[in-house]
C-alpha cells in the first residue's frame, strides 16, 4: 500500500466528476530489465554441442577463451596457439562447462599479442608483462 493518507468521505458527500485518483509519478530514469541485460551477454555454447567442438570453433575464430579451474587442463593452449598468463584471472561463465566462476583462467590467441617494444599493428590488443 502507499504511504499517502486515505481520504474517507461520509455517505452523504460524493466526489465531483473531475475528481480522479492521483497517478504515481513517472520514474526519471528507467532501469534496464534483467532480461535485456542478459540479452547483451554472449550466449556461449548451445545445448547439444560438445565442449571440445565449441573450443575448436572458438580457436578457429581466434577468440579469447575463459575456462574454470576444472576445465583448464582439458584445453591444450600451446597446440591451439594460445597464450596463458598464470597470474591473470577473470570472472565469468566457463566456455567448457557453462558454470559461473569468479576465478576463471583467460586464454588469448597469439595473433592478438605483440612483444614489448615491438611496433603495434592493427589487430594487436594485448601486451604481456
Amino acid at each position: 500500500m502507499s504511504n499517502a493518507p486515505l481520504l474517507y468521505l461520509p455517505n452523504s458527500v460524493k466526489p465531483s466528476g473531475e475528481w480522479a485518483r492521483k497517478s504515481p509519478p513517472k520514474p526519471l530514469h528507467k532501469k534496464p530489465s534483467k532480461k535485456w541485460l542478459k540479452h547483451l551477454e554472449a550466449f556461449g555454447r548451445k545445448v547439444g554441442v560438445s565442449a571440445g567442438g565449441y573450443m575448436d570453433d572458438l580457436s578457429a575464430q581466434q577468440k579469447a577463451i575463459w575456462l574454470c579451474r576444472l576445465c583448464r587442463h582439458k584445453f591444450d593452449y600451446k597446440r591451439a596457439h594460445y597464450f596463458y598468463e598464470k597470474n591473470m584471472r577473470v570472472r565469468g561463465k566457463c566456455d567448457g562447462c557453462r558454470e559461473f566462476d569468479v576465478d576463471s583462467h583467460l586464454f588469448i590467441h597469439e595473433s592478438t599479442i605483440h612483444a614489448p617494444g615491438e611496433m603495434n599493428r592493427h589487430g594487436h590488443v594485448w601486451t604481456p608483462r
